[in-house]
């Protein structure tokens, strides 16, 4: 669940990527998006919530998301980042392991 260091592994293999902050920080988190008008998407590495990811329509929405309780308490602790929003199909991998080998994958 580190999604900085995901986003890297693709750019090192030719994949195109969103540009992409990664923060530990709430407050830097704030300070970004006020300079970003961009529409903007939250990715939390984390796995407490089936809504780790969420992608805002707006700048308000985003600052809107970071004042809800639960999502601030969801980010506290962890990394996360914010990731710029653009048209286009997402792709996203899952792979479950057993003692280290893979069982089964999408």
């Amino acid at each position: 669940m580190d999604r900085a260091y995901g986003v890297q592994v693709a750019k090192q293999y030719g994949l195109k990527v969103p540009k992409t902050v990664e923060f530990k920080n709430i407050g830097r988190s704030i300070t970004y998006i006020k300079s970003n008008p961009k529409p903007l998407a939250i990715k939390v590495d984390n796995n407490k919530s089936e809504s780790s990811s969420y992608v805002a329509k707006d700048q308000k929405d985003m600052f809107g998301l970071h004042k809800l309780p639960k999502r601030r308490r969801m980010m506290v602790g962890d990394t996360f980042v914010l990731q710029e929003v653009i048209k286009g199909a997402e792709v996203s991998t899952e792979c479950w392991f057993s003692n280290w080998d893979s069982v089964f994958s999408m």
